[in-house]
């Protein structure tokens, strides 16, 4: 196995906190992307080394695959009636804790944005559920409720990737262990 860089390492210490706060008979919200995937690696350790039950809520395919491979229950949102606890990494957070994920794929040049298709392999990159990406890069977002609010007017969007109100704890991971932010 290859050696973690640094953020990686650092990715892996935040998302093994965020696993720490896992209890038994918790309905969980498991994320995607890297800092994910670490957790869902931390996540499928304690339940085989330690029997931890629970019922985890996959937010993509790829996740849902890992997560089964890992030896954790899946069950999906129509079967939980709240989620526990929730972990994902994000892209960026402002001091509200309002978070931009899935790098920003955001949506529309008329709100400020310069949009790019998303692109993987050479081909346009196609969601779990069919759709397209726009990866909008905007200036510094003064207002994420507002702008989440303003893509949420427009007719054909189906989700962006502004995250506001949402967190309670931030967890980041440093070179020394962790820092914990609570709104």
């Amino acid at each position: 196995m290859s050696e973690l860089s640094r953020v990686d390492l650092q990715k892996k210490r935040a998302a093994e906190h965020a696993v720490s706060l896992i209890e038994t008979n918790m309905k969980v919200g498991l994320g995607t992307g890297t800092t994910a995937r670490f957790a869902v690696a931390a996540l499928g350790r304690r339940v085989r080394e330690e029997g931890l039950k629970l019922k985890a809520v996959p937010t993509s395919e790829a996740t849902r695959l890992q997560a089964l491979e890992e030896g954790i229950t899946i069950v999906s949102f129509d079967h939980v009636d709240r989620l526990d606890i929730c972990f994902d990494g994000a892209d960026e957070v402002d001091p509200k804790l309002n978070l931009t994920k899935g790098g920003g794929g955001a949506l529309l040049r008329a709100l400020g944005g310069e949009p790019t298709l998303r692109q993987k392999n050479g081909a346009t990159f196609v969601t779990d559920n069919g759709l397209w990406i726009l990866d909008c890069r905007f200036a510094p977002i003064t207002d994420p409720p507002l702008l989440a609010q303003a893509f949420e007017r427009i007719p054909g969007i189906a989700e962006h990737g502004l995250f506001c109100g949402m967190v309670h704890d931030l967890i980041v991971g440093t070179d020394d262990g962790v820092t914990v932010t609570t709104r």
